[in-house]
């Protein structure tokens, strides 16, 4: 049984902020390099909110978080192609274990709520809120297809998914003005991928379904028959 639909520690998870505090606190990066730091404290981070956010991993799934460097050596936190297990042991693995909201049970990790007394207010949030967020879900399912964060793909598919949450339904040629820097065409396939997107493609009207009463009529109708196929998007939870 997954720990997402266990009984947890506590009804409370951790915000974006939240979840930066978190490993502020518990998590330590000692690496000569300041950058260095700061990409392995983006990792755990953005572990931590996936333990949130889906319940349960394993560390193969965690592994998606994983950076390499242009260079190979451990010893300044830098690793190399390949040595994704590695930087688990030596950096990922002691961290999250210092973490006293993550759980680990052999080869899974998750998550066991926290104590709202413990954070400020804008720190927590109701974990079932975070669960049913379907934002913080997109962007699971972007990392576990290797989608880089922060990439114009990436940032295109969330906003063109932002777009269809809040509206349900939208167009192509809708959708393709939500940003400028992608279209739906090229990311059409990731953004299928996400939970709750679905397309269809509307063709012209069959000359049967069109119904002819006046001269009006027949101009409409030939306005229809003569019309491109649309392709409509759908968000449904």
């Amino acid at each position: 049984m997954s720990l997402k639909n266990l009984v947890t520690g506590s009804d409370d998870g951790l915000s974006a902020s939240g979840v930066s505090e978190a490993i502020n606190r518990h998590c330590s990066f000692d690496y000569p390099v300041r950058t260095t730091n700061a990409r392995h404290k983006k990792a755990l981070e953005r572990i931590l909110q996936r333990l949130i956010v889906r319940g349960e991993s394993s560390t193969d799934e965690l592994l998606v978080y994983f950076a390499e460097d242009d260079i190979h050596k451990p010893s300044q936190g830098r690793y190399g192609e390949h040595s994704g297990e590695q930087w688990f042991d030596d950096v990922a693995k002691p961290n999250l274990e210092a973490l006293p909201c993550v759980t680990n049970d052999g080869d899974k990790w998750g998550f066991s709520g926290v104590d709202s007394s413990n954070y400020d207010e804008e720190h927590t949030e109701p974990l079932d809120d975070l669960r049913d967020d379907s934002l913080l879900e997109a962007e699971q399912t972007l990392d576990d297809r290797g989608a880089t964060r922060g990439s114009v793909r990436y940032d295109g598919v969330l906003a063109f998914y932002s777009e269809l949450v809040e509206q349900e339904t939208a167009t192509t040629d809708v959708l393709d003005r939500v940003t400028h820097r992608t279209t739906v065409g090229e990311v059409e396939d990731t953004l299928l991928k996400l939970p709750g997107v679905e397309r269809e493609t509307v063709g012209p009207a069959e000359p049967e379904d069109i119904a002819i009463e006046t001269y009006a009529d027949v101009l409409e109708a030939e306005e229809q028959l003569s019309g491109e196929p649309t392709v409509e998007w759908t968000y449904s939870e």
